[in-house]
């Protein structure tokens, strides 16, 4: 629990170990603060004067002086901040009379732990204790501001007793209409010679209706000339007044000259439809442009839709039988639609060549690596009949770094991770080599990991070194299998714990299914990964070969 704020701490306290400790469980809760330490009466006091602290945190047993005094000194001197105790004892009566006369808390020094949770419930009330205030000091002069607003609302009452004839105008009334108090006196035809010609209907018509009861009031809306030739709309209500003598009638009410609210209403108005109108062009520009990017994104995806169908083609086809083999398969599960694993193999001479590389990435540009790859190792191995698989490695290395122009030193690592078999069916033999992959090996009763080289195919290398790819001879034998895999199997992250599966837990499912068919072992494999996954997002394309001889 933080603050959004550095909390400014005056910080009151004689022992430099102690303040230490206060600094220390501060630091720990990830509070943000900056600490003004005194720790006399004379400096606090002077401190305060100039040091606009968020809280005050004080030792009670001070040297000559102590926290309770600290407390009393500061609200004699006209301050007022939240304030902490921090001691190392304090009895209960002592306790009880701090806080009754104001200290927000006191914490023990054995229990600092509390200290962070204690700065941040102390400064929330206090915030909310001045926001209440500011709240409160709004609402007093918004009100005040209604009463002058009533007083400058340009509205002016009248009274009209039709006996008499005579009728009464307040002050603003005179304004209203231009007129002079001193000049003019107010009666019925002199007031009807203001009205628009098209409303002294609907004004004598409702005020027959107060006069005879058929109704009680009135409120309406008419247009005014003012001697001054201004054009005014006036907004009115009025009322009978009731007398003692019901044959004497009155009536009485307000005018109140709302022309400036009609143009702004109708400035609004015009704006609205405006702004509608607008509002309309760019909703309408909006759906076009979403629907070229719809159209433009279902391209792209058509054509990584296409270039997947390609890659099917082009890679991963399946080992056909062979003598030495008594089943094989290939678990391959793109993160996205192409992918930047591929399974490769090719047999000449009783000789079979497999490989299980990871390039760089996924989805495009991994399937864009893959392609290279896939060309360089037919280059290396078809054509030009290199066979021993660390030489491949070498060459495979060579060929890719002229081909994106990488240098020593550069720090990309655009490349790919490959383990690679030969399997020598006469000799019963297999010859390996890896670049960051291992092989997995089951002699039949144990898993191994056989590593691969610490160097990749491409990318970074230390300038005026040399990569070594090492080989290992194996010999097999029947019912033994071996596995070549990229990372992405086992660096999928768990939907329950959002841990990594790890490459143990890799080998210990190998070492388990081994003695199965390929088959089984690759429907286990495949709902072992989706099981672990849940619905956390696959991290990586996924490759897993199995040979079992």
């Amino acid at each position: 629990m933080t603050t959004d704020y550095k909390i400014q701490i005056l910080m009151l306290e004689d022992s430099d170990s102690d303040a230490e400790m206060v600094s220390y469980a501060l630091n720990r809760s990830g509070i943000e603060f900056e600490i003004q330490r005194e720790e006399k009466r004379e400096t606090f006091l002077n401190t305060l004067k100039h040091y606009k602290p968020d809280l005050i945190i004080s030792d009670y047993n001070l040297q000559g002086y102590n926290g309770r005094q600290a407390y009393l000194d500061m609200r004699e001197n006209g301050y007022a901040k939240p304030f902490i105790l921090v001691t190392g004892s304090l009895p209960d009566d002592i306790a009880v009379d701090c806080l009754q006369l104001g200290i927000d808390d006191y914490i023990i020094k054995d229990r600092l732990s509390r200290l962070p949770d204690a700065v941040i419930s102390v400064l929330t009330k206090w915030r909310t204790e001045e926001e209440k205030k500011q709240a409160l000091e709004k609402l007093v002069d918004s009100q005040k501001s209604l009463a002058e607003a009533e007083k400058l609302a340009n509205l002016g009452n009248w009274e009209w007793d039709i006996a008499t004839g005579k009728i009464i105008w307040s002050q603003n009334l005179y304004n209203i209409f231009d007129l002079d108090p001193q000049n003019y006196s107010p009666d019925f035809d002199s007031f009807m010679s203001f009205i628009h010609p098209d409303d002294i209907a609907s004004i004598t018509e409702s005020a027959n209706k107060i006069i005879s009861g058929i109704c009680e009031n009135v409120e309406m809306t008419f247009r005014i000339k003012t001697v001054k030739s201004n054009h005014k709309i006036i907004h009115a209500i009025y009322r009978k007044k009731e007398t003692a003598n019901e044959q004497n009638i009155h009536l009485f009410g307000t005018l109140q000259d709302v022309t400036k609210l009609h143009e702004t209403e109708n400035a609004l108005r015009e704006l609205t439809e405006q702004l509608e109108q607008k509002v309309n062009e760019r909703t309408t520009e909006l759906s076009n442009a979403n629907a070229i990017l719809a159209h433009r994104n279902q391209e792209i995806t058509d054509g990584i839709n296409y270039a997947r169908r390609i890659q099917k083609a082009f890679f991963n086809k399946p080992l056909e039988a062979k003598d030495c083999f008594n089943g094989t398969f290939c678990l391959l599960m793109p993160k996205d639609i192409v992918s930047g694993d591929f399974f490769w193999h090719y047999d000449i001479n009783n000789m079979h060549f497999i490989a299980a590389v990871d390039c760089t990435g996924h989805g495009v540009p991994g399937a864009l690596m893959s392609m290279i790859a896939h060309q360089f190792l037919n280059q290396i191995i078809v054509e030009q009949a290199i066979y021993q698989p660390a030489e491949i490695l070498k060459a495979l290395d060579a060929k890719l770094v002229d081909a994106l122009h990488q240098l020593a030193g550069d720090t990309l690592r655009d490349g790919m991770d490959i383990a690679l078999c030969r399997i020598d069916e006469k000799s019963n033999t297999i010859h390996y080599a890896g670049a960051l992959r291992p092989l997995f090996y089951f002699n039949g009763t144990k898993l191994q990991e056989i590593p691969g080289s610490k160097n990749s195919i491409g990318g970074f290398n230390i300038e005026n070194t040399v990569k070594i790819f090492r080989q290992t001879d194996i010999s097999y034998k029947s019912g033994d299998c071996i596995y070549l895999t990229s990372d992405g199997y086992y660096s999928q992250f768990n939907y329950y714990t959002g841990k990594k599966m790890m490459k143990t837990r890799l080998r210990n499912v190998l070492e388990s299914i081994a003695r199965k068919n390929v088959d089984e072992q690759q429907l286990i494999l495949k709902r072992y990964f989706n099981e672990w996954k849940g619905e956390e997002e696959q991290v990586d394309d996924v490759l897993v070969v199995g040979v079992k001889f």
